[in-house]
């Protein structure tokens, strides 16, 4: 998805949205988009992408612009499941954002906000805060137990525009010596060959076994060290069977909706089981597949 400009005027009296992502939706990036106020209106409220239960699975908000707004992200709802998937917001850029430049309102997004190299080591979220109001502002739902939840944030220890210096609410920084490149993927990802695609599956259920195990003892006796292992292998994980969805989806010469139903099964979301249903009517519609 990508807007190259959203101005966003000041010519109505109710709050303004730029782009509202809303409902099930098992995988999205919302890329490389503008948000600009137009005016001085302070009393109209701005908001750049709003994420209202988009579900459990790995979406990602990069690489926008806003400036001048009231809010750039704002979140709410079920946009993630604790404690391995979820909205990654990576590589926002803000601008003289008045109030918030993240607020999580309630819900979930990815409890680790960042790239993990391996289980311990990470690479930043790599946003730039305007840093004259509230960075983040991060009211994620708390479970019934003692156990308190927190998003974990990683910032890039050498640039200070990464650092947000006003955090609120259930969220806690960590300053990494990883910079996130920022780069731009509205062309990515690029095609595999057979052997490359065939790894691709191996390395799921490589990834699968491992998290499985984890999950047994995360249940049994849940510990940081173990969520963060958890976000790590899940993320392989579906990095993996997405690219297999985008290639059967890709193949019109030997497409097999057996094939492309257990890989978004594979997905493991809520999202993803009820999509199977939506994929299927669309592939008929279309007559890739015979009466």
């Amino acid at each position: 998805m990508k807007i190259t400009e959203n101005p966003l005027a000041n010519t109505a009296t109710q709050p303004q949205v730029g782009v509202i992502l809303e409902s099930s939706t098992p995988v999205f990036t919302c890329q490389e988009n503008q948000f600009t106020k137009i005016g001085n209106d302070p009393d109209i409220t701005t908001i750049g992408i709003m994420a209202l239960h988009i579900g459990e699975g790995n979406t990602v908000i990069r690489k926008n612009t806003f400036s001048g707004i009231s809010i750039g992200n704002l979140s709410n709802g079920i946009n993630g499941f604790w404690p391995s998937t979820g909205l990654l917001y990576e590589c926002n850029e803000n601008y003289d954002v008045t109030w918030r430049d993240f607020s999580v309102l309630a819900g979930y997004i990815k409890s680790l906000q960042g790239h993990s190299i391996n289980p311990n080591e990470f690479i930043s979220a790599g946003n730039r805060f305007s840093q004259i109001a509230t960075d983040y502002s991060c009211f994620i739902q708390q479970p019934d137990t003692n156990v308190t939840r927190k998003v974990r944030y990683h910032f890039y220890i050498y640039d200070q525009n990464q650092d947000p210096q006003v955090l609120e609410g259930n969220i806690v920084k960590f300053a990494s010596e990883h910079d996130n490149p920022c780069e731009s993927t509205i062309c990515d990802p690029r095609c595999l060959d057979e052997t490359e695609l065939e790894q691709a599956k191996i390395e799921y259920y490589l990834n699968k076994t491992v998290y499985e195990s984890l999950y047994v003892e995360y249940a049994a006796s849940p510990t940081e060290q173990e969520e963060l292992a958890l976000d790590y292998y899940r993320l392989r994980m579906d990095e993996s069977a997405q690219m297999v969805i985008l290639h059967e989806l890709y193949d019109t010469l030997s497409f097999d909706l057996d094939t492309l139903h257990a890989w978004i099964k594979n997905l493991n979301t809520l999202e993803s089981y009820t999509q199977r249903k939506v994929v299927c009517e669309k592939v008929e519609a279309i007559g890739l597949l015979s009466a």
